[in-house]
């Protein structure tokens, strides 16, 4: 990314600011991400658990279990994780359907969800 913004600030005689720039913004990017990994393995395993393990310890566990993943260069067990954390959705996503209430129609059922958010 960081060489894209030397490429097109380059044109305009910032090629370094343009460099840092979108590194800096790339970095950012990454660090919002991986915060919102680990809030949503906190939420998932509070949810799935109903423990009274404090959200912080699962934090930390998420946190553990993604740093496992990241800290190669490749993508390959990142893909990996992402692959069975999207089979967890899909699985998510089918029990919640199977749990509705069948009797009300989906447009009442998709009002109260959008309420309830």
């Amino acid at each position: 990314m960081a060489d894209a913004g030397e490429v097109l600030f380059g044109k305009i005689g910032l090629a370094q600011f343009g460099r840092e720039f979108l590194g800096t913004a790339q970095l950012l990017f990454l660090i919002f991400i991986m915060g919102s990994h680990i809030l949503t393995f906190t939420v998932m395993m509070n949810t799935l658990t109903n423990h009274g393990t404090c959200s912080i310890v699962f934090g930390v566990v998420g946190l553990i279990i993604s740093f496992i993943f990241a800290v190669p260069r490749t993508l390959r067990k990142v893909s990996w994780f992402s692959f069975a954390c999207e089979r967890f959705l899909i699985a998510m996503k089918s029990k919640g359907s199977c749990i509705t209430d069948e009797s009300q129609p989906l447009e009442v059922f998709l009002r109260k969800l959008a309420e309830a958010i």
